[in-house]
């Protein structure tokens, strides 16, 4: 899909990996709320009071409230046009938008109105018996203070980075992983989570516009990011005599043996997808166990929790989905690898990006966790959205030679590491939620409204709308087909 009015691009539209939650009080106020996935948090926290603002919502102001953790955030706007602003048929003006950023299968099961208890840790529901409610950011009757703060609302769309379909993975250990937390076991049915009791396609009309039963507006590619130890020996001059530039002498650089320092050990830039399998289905302890070029540190996975919609495209992306036959650690009942009682590949789960980068500085040596002896350290590996820069922790690096973008995603050069997203919806949403919705579609179905400065930093290199792609894919577990040539990206500036 890669032309057509608003209202036709927006129907191809994926709303990603970011849940977003909406909080507000019980008055006539319209309260949308967003929950789940991580990728899409950025854009709104941005771009939500634009949309607000803008024909036809028309808000007269509007200001955004982040909550204190900076996982969920809030928008208050008032003088807002009637049609929006109301959820019992009158309207004072005002709209209450919240996001908040979990896990993506926790989004889809929040509309279902199902708390997994098993798959929280048999932890308690966050809000009791009203089990399609979160805890969310809240504004409540305009008080914001500095922060917004926490309260259990109900969830009005769910956020995936994946088809619900395609959450068949399982993870056992500890919540977030080498730093420790409640025994945490996850396990999906090989069939995934059953949305068959959400309404169908035809359910919410605005105009002649169907909404449909997932939404699907943006893609986005994730990428692997290892520490700064994990190396390879490769020549430092222009003109190595070696292959691709790997060495074990200065000879193979164009030096002399002896004199020159011509071949270093530097940190890697690259993993090829057959090592990134061998990797991610725990076959390799050492990344000595790649040959020669590469020094012996012994290897830490990062990953998360099952339930992620990160970890389910790299299962169906990279792993066993596309017929490599490598089971994605974990899917087979296997628990944490850990470095304080096991020998390496030390593995840990877990449970959202925050803490997989917390697992990646842990390994470096910069945050205390699980024991790591001597000499261990740096040689971890993790997975997680591309628009995460590199730190003095952990680097992100090539796969397969190509660095992730959303042009690389656009050009079928970055291999199916990438995602398009999903919104779920429930039964009984008010004709202000609808609209709101609906006006969101319209605004990610826009190429031109997917820019830095409306994602915030550099993300419009990266996330990009669906109308644009020239590889989409029809599933998770599909290999992206050719398309006739779309439009080019749209610049992210």
């Amino acid at each position: 899909m890669k032309s057509g009015s608003l209202k036709t691009v927006a129907r191809g539209l994926i709303l990603g990996a970011s849940v977003f939650a909406f909080a507000g009080a019980a008055h006539a106020a319209t309260n949308l709320n967003l929950y789940g996935a991580s990728a899409q948090y950025n854009f709104w926290s941005h771009e939500d009071c634009a949309v607000l603002k803008a024909a036809p919502i028309n808000c007269g102001v509007c200001n955004t409230y982040p909550t204190a953790d900076g996982k969920s955030s809030v928008a208050y706007a008032t003088g807002c046009a009637a049609a929006y602003s109301q959820d019992d048929g009158n309207s004072d003006g005002k709209i209450y938008f919240s996001y908040t950023n979990k896990a993506s299968y926790d989004g889809i099961d929040a509309v279902l109105g199902v708390w997994d208890a098993a798959n929280n840790g048999n932890a308690a529901a966050p809000c009791g018996a009203n089990q399609d409610q979160r805890k969310v950011a809240t504004c409540l009757n305009g008080a914001c203070g500095a922060n917004a703060t926490y309260t259990c609302q109900k969830v009005h769309i769910g956020t995936s980075d994946v088809d619900a379909s395609s959450f068949t993975q399982a993870s056992s250990g500890t919540l977030v992983g080498p730093l420790g937390g409640v025994a945490t076991n996850r396990s999906f049915p090989g069939t995934g989570i059953d949305v068959s009791t959400l309404p169908k396609s035809n359910h919410y009309v605005v105009g002649t516009y169907k909404i449909q039963q997932p939404e699907t507006p943006i893609a986005y590619p994730f990428g692997f990011y290892v520490n700064p130890g994990v190396t390879s020996y490769r020549c430092i001059t222009s003109a190595p005599s070696n292959v691709n530039g790997f060495c074990t002498q200065e000879t193979d650089c164009g030096g002399t043996n002896g004199t020159t320092s011509y071949c270093t050990a530097q940190t890697i830039d690259n993993l090829s997808r057959l090592q990134v399998v061998a990797l991610f289905g725990a076959g390799i302890a050492d990344w000595s166990d790649f040959g020669v070029y590469y020094p012996a540190k012994p290897v830490t996975l990062c990953m998360r929790h099952a339930g992620s919609g990160t970890s389910a495209t790299l299962d169906w992306g990279i792993m066993e989905g596309n017929g490599w036959g490598n089971q994605l650690y974990g899917t087979l009942g296997q628990g944490e690898n850990r470095a304080a009682s096991a020998s390496p590949p030390y593995i840990y789960f877990n449970d959202g990006t925050s803490d997989l980068q917390n697992c990646l500085k842990w390994a470096n040596g910069s945050v205390a966790g699980d024991a790591l002896a001597a000499g261990e350290q740096g040689g971890a590996i993790g997975y997680m959205d591309a628009d995460n820069g590199s730190t003095a922790d952990y680097v992100a690096i090539k796969f397969n030679g190509v660095a992730p973008s959303r042009i690389a995603m656009h050009d079928g050069i970055y291999d199916n590491f990438w995602t398009i997203n999903r919104m779920y919806v429930p039964a009984g949403l008010l004709s202000g939620q609808v609209q709101i919705y609906y006006q969101m579609l319209t605004t990610l179905g826009d190429p031109n409204k997917i820019t830095n400065a409306n994602l915030g930093g550099t993300r419009g290199n990266y996330y990009g709308s669906t109308v644009e792609l020239n590889f989409p894919k029809t599933s998770d577990t599909a290999y992206p087909y050719v398309y006739s040539p779309s439009s080019t990206p749209a610049t992210p500036n």
